[in-house]
């Protein structure tokens, strides 16, 4: 009963160390890990050892390494030796870089090692253990929502776009009020308004009238007629270039309206309108 249980600690210690020998040549194996996350990788290495130069034996096949749960990313080999003569050591070295194909229990098979030992060409095998090795589940990643991220998107662009209109209208607005009207055309605007407003209505006619002459010939001429005669409104207007027939019209004009104002106005059907057709005629010619 101690010899094998002597025997099965030595067993142990073999497989333990990864390292199994034949006719002088040894084998030995490492995985850099025991666990890994899905998204990181391991390196799994073989080492033989012989004693004696490089060229004592000769690999003439690749290896072919089988794997469960894990693949090669990379791989590179290399021969090396130190000490001369009887002392020197030669090694052969295997490495790969696996990285995980799934989580769970990943897993190396024994790897066949043929060889050919010289001078005598005596073919021999090594064989790995095999090796395990524990991967994670991978990372949740989450799923961009591009429902979401597009009508986001297109939210900001119909409010940046509303911002941009409101702008150019707010600056349009703002640039049809710096236009400035003529005194003639604000004239014939507020005019055609009085027609509207006052109608027949002679005495509410002829206030509406009279405002807007006094604003016309202020705009136009610089004459505040508000404080002035009636016969100092008829100088003073007939001074400020206009010829006497055309002065004479327009101080007409605004002493009569004036005048109606504040007194009872009895009119013909129609004169409003007769009235109109003058002064429009008036402002069409200056």
């Amino acid at each position: 009963m101690r010899l094998v249980n002597s025997l099965f600690i030595l067993l142990t210690i073999i497989i333990f160390a990864g390292s199994v020998s034949a006719d002088g040549i040894s084998v030995s194996q490492s995985l850099s890990e025991s666990t890994i996350p899905f998204e990181s990788s391991a390196a799994f290495e073989i080492k033989l050892q012989w004693n004696g130069p490089q060229w004592a034996y000769r690999f003439d096949r690749p290896l072919s390494p089988t794997f469960d749960r894990l693949k090669v990313k990379g791989f590179t080999s290399s021969i090396s030796s130190r000490g001369s003569g009887p002392d020197e050591i030669s090694i052969k070295t295997y490495q790969y870089t696996l990285i995980p194909t799934s989580s769970g229990r990943g897993t190396i098979d024994p790897v066949n090692i043929p060889y050919v030992a010289l001078p005598d060409s005596i073919p021999g095998e090594l064989v790995t253990e095999e090796m395990t090795i524990q991967i994670s589940e991978p990372v949740p990643v989450e799923e961009t929502n591009w429902t979401k991220i597009i009508l986001i998107i297109t939210v900001i662009a119909i409010v940046l776009v509303s911002i941009i209109v409101v702008f150019f209208l707010k600056l349009r607005k703002r640039g049809d009020m710096e236009i400035k009207k003529s005194p003639k055309d604000k004239g014939l605007e507020d005019l055609a308004a009085l027609k509207i407003d006052a109608g027949n209505d002679m005495k509410k006619y002829q206030a509406g009238l009279y405002q807007l002459l006094k604003d016309f010939v202020m705009a136009q001429y610089s004459i505040n007629v508000e404080p002035l005669e009636d016969d100092e409104i008829i100088k003073n207007i007939v001074e400020c270039g206009l010829s006497k027939a055309e002065g004479g019209k327009l101080s007409g004009w605004i002493v009569k309206a004036r005048q109606d104002k504040f007194r009872p106005v009895v009119s013909a059907p129609g004169d409003t309108i007769r009235l109109e057709t003058e002064v429009k005629e008036f402002f069409s010619k200056i």
